[in-house]
C-alpha cells in the first residue's frame, strides 16, 4: 500500500489562494526556483561586541552577502536599496546600522561626551515597508 505525501505547507497555502473566491484568478504563473546555497560574508569591520550577541542569540552567527555589503555601505554613509528574495534578511540590512549607530551613541554617554545617557546618539532613517499581502487585501465583513 502507497504511503501518500502530504503537500508542503506553501503547497497547501498556493493551492488555497486558487480555490479561494477573492484571489483564485491573481494567480497566474507559478515558477518553482531550486534552492542555492547561502552566501555569508563579513562587513569590512566587526559589529560592536553587544549587537553580535544579540544576533548569536537569535541565532544568526554570520551575515548574508547583502546584508555586509549594505552595513559597509551605511557605514560609508552611501544610500542603498536591498532587493532579495523573500526572507532573506532584508530587514537585518537596514536595521543593523541603525542599531549600531544607536549602540555607538550609548558607549559615548557619560564619558565627558555632551551626550546624555538617556539620550543616546541620534541615528537617522526611515524605513518604508510594504506587506503585499495588505496591498490587494479584499475588505471582508
Amino acid at each position: 500500500m502507497a504511503v501518500k505525501k502530504k503537500p508542503a505547507p506553501f503547497d497547501e497555502f498556493l493551492a488555497d489562494l486558487q480555490r479561494d473566491r477573492h484571489y483564485r484568478d491573481q494567480v497566474v504563473h507559478v515558477k518553482r526556483l531550486a534552492a542555492r546555497p547561502a552566501r555569508f560574508a563579513d562587513p569590512a569591520a566587526p559589529l560592536p561586541e553587544a549587537l553580535a550577541r544579540g544576533l548569536a542569540a537569535m541565532g544568526v552567527n554570520r551575515l548574508y552577502v547583502h546584508q555586509a555589503r549594505a552595513l559597509d555601505l551605511a557605514r560609508a554613509g552611501k544610500d542603498f536599496v536591498i532587493v532579495t528574495g523573500t526572507a532573506s534578511g532584508k530587514t537585518m540590512c537596514y536595521n543593523l546600522p541603525v542599531l549600531e549607530r544607536l549602540l555607538a551613541g550609548a558607549a559615548t554617554a557619560g564619558n565627558g561626551n555632551t551626550r546624555s545617557p538617556r539620550r543616546p546618539a541620534r541615528a537617522f532613517c526611515i524605513i518604508h515597508v510594504v506587506y503585499p499581502q495588505w496591498i490587494n487585501q479584499p475588505v471582508r465583513s
